[in-house]
């Protein structure tokens, strides 16, 4: 997408005073037609446009290795790279307290390194995993199979899974959402 460039101090202030006179309902108009101009005319995806709102709760695909469970490279990274306390983990991804401190301790047994992501345009926001519905594991490939269209062997070689693992991973989170969809409709 390009370099980001940051606001200075003084230019954060200047659109902080335009913009906080607006009530939300006109702010959210306004981020709508930003977020339109930057998918239609750049090319920009919903993923980039999460990446850019707060990068602190954002985990790129890279800290993914074959020795970790997809949750505890998540909270491994989360932990040590984002300097995030076990509360605060648990709080974004909904899992309890001591889940989380048990999965950063496992992850220490098998991988003592602290991680070294490369940088990558494949990002995943942590508030996917909030929802209980689906595994860590289907979550994250569903994300990435709809949010940056990638083929399963592609999303499989990021992830550094199988891509059968990633294609039934997709396929069960799919065929679980849609079971949900039809219970609902089912109590109507």
């Amino acid at each position: 997408m390009g370099v980001k460039k940051t606001l200075s101090f003084r230019q954060k202030a200047k659109l902080y005073s335009k913009y906080s006179l607006l009530g939300k309902e006109e702010l959210l108009k306004r981020l709508k037609l930003i977020t339109e101009v930057l998918r239609e005319t750049y090319g920009v995806n919903q993923a980039e446009l999460v990446g850019l709102a707060d990068s602190s709760t954002v985990v790129p695909l890279t800290v993914f290795c074959e020795k970790l469970s997809p949750l505890e490279s998540v909270v491994k990274f989360l932990h040590e790279n984002r300097n995030k306390s076990f509360s605060e983990i648990s709080k974004l991804i909904n899992r309890s307290y001591r889940t989380v401190w048990g999965a950063y301790e496992a992850s220490l047994k098998k991988n003592k390194k602290r991680f070294e992501p490369e940088q990558t345009k494949y990002v995943f926001p942590t508030e996917i995993l909030a929802s209980r519905r689906l595994s860590v594991l289907e979550t994250i490939c569903l994300y990435i199979k709809d949010n940056y269209g990638l083929s399963y062997k592609r999303i499989a070689s990021l992830i550094k899974r199988d891509e059968r693992t990633v294609w039934t991973a997709v396929n069960r989170a799919r065929t679980k959402l849609r079971k949900k969809k039809r219970k609902i409709k089912r109590k109507k």
